[in-house]
């Protein structure tokens, strides 16, 4: 587990459950405000916030990223007069988003290429700063942010966004189950959710201790709890608040299968219909090569390993009804002939 606290610009690492912590500098006039690890390359850790030139320099929009598990760092994304909020990714690693402030201005930046260059995607945004960003998970092109001028909603991978109202939000989740709920936290009121659009907000009475709402985040193995942040009483209830939804059975086998996952020479890998676009990635989520599909694809590839593709963990990637799938295979070293 590793963590950052608030003006320590450092990250605190533990793999024995806390008994005892090694700290790791970042940059010297770094600010973090958070930090992640990639979902599927446990050595790459992010984190965000503002950096400083000196020490009495103003704050710039800054992203770092450690590919070893926060010993090294490596500027990422270092711009203009501001702050970042948060981050998401994608599994592959290949489109990132960030978000937060720039001078006076929402900021929101994406990028397509593993962070090398950046686009702006806050055409039709008001307030500053943006602090939260969730996409709905079941429509890739439905994205929500969080101003303190209100929500807003894009329905085109971020291109155009449009208010859909309650002014001082501060946090956002979409329902999981009902795509047409919205959960949205504010600063002052409490928590409240919208199934009309946001033509109607209703606040939910979930008696929690205060009205300032820091965050809501679902748990990422059990997608039916969802935790909740309440400034000045850490958590809700006995430290966490569950918010209870419609279970969901989960997937019954994995969406890509391999046979045999750790490989010599050569697998068969199993997909369903619909797969596309496959590729093979190293931890950090740099494309190591494509993996082409026969012309005649019936849901099963003999796949034959490169020559020069050394020993080590990979990550496969495919494209299944418009989501990124991913599964790790483990190459072996080769036998000499």
């Amino acid at each position: 587990m590793a963590l950052v606290t608030l003006y320590h610009p450092s990250c605190y690492l533990t793999i024995n459950a806390g008994d005892s912590w090694e700290t790791h500098p970042i940059a010297s006039h770094f600010q973090p405000l958070g930090i992640a690890y990639h979902p599927d390359g446990p050595d790459t850790i992010f984190v965000w916030g503002g950096k400083r030139d000196s020490v009495s320099g103003p704050l710039k929009f800054a992203v770092m990223r450690s590919n070893d598990r926060g010993q090294t760092w490596q500027t990422m994304l270092l711009r203009d007069k501001g702050i970042c909020y948060g981050m998401l990714f994608t599994p592959s690693m290949e489109t990132l988003y960030t978000y937060g402030k720039s001078g006076s201005s929402p900021a929101l930046l994406r990028s397509t290429d593993r962070g090398r260059n950046w686009t702006n995607l806050n055409s039709g945004i008001t307030g500053t700063p943006i602090t939260d960003l969730k996409p709905m998970s079941v429509q890739p092109a439905v994205w929500f942010c969080a101003t303190p001028a209100g929500v807003f909603k894009t329905e085109n991978h971020g291109l155009t966004w449009d208010n859909i109202g309650l002014p001082g939000v501060t946090c956002i989740l979409p329902d999981t189950i009902s795509t047409n709920r919205l959960w949205a936290g504010t600063d002052t009121q409490g928590v409240f959710y919208t199934t009309k659009n946001g033509i109607f907000w209703d606040r939910d009475t979930l008696g929690i201790a205060g009205r300032s709402i820091t965050f809501i985040h679902r748990h990422p193995g059990q997608r039916n709890i969802v935790y909740l942040g309440v400034f000045g009483h850490s958590l809700a209830g006995k430290n966490v608040l569950g918010i209870e939804e419609t279970r969901q059975s989960p997937p019954t086998a994995p969406e890509i299968r391999i046979l045999p996952n750790t490989i010599i020479g050569s697998a068969r890998i199993f997909l369903p219909p619909g797969a596309a676009r496959l590729a093979l990635y190293d931890p950090t989520g740099r494309l190591v090569c494509p993996v082409p599909l026969p012309g005649n694809f019936s849901g099963v590839i003999n796949w034959h390993r490169p020559r020069e593709l050394g020993a080590g963990i990979y990550l496969l990637t495919a494209e299944i009804g418009g989501r990124a799938c991913v599964q790790r295979i483990i190459l072996l070293p080769t036998i000499p002939q």
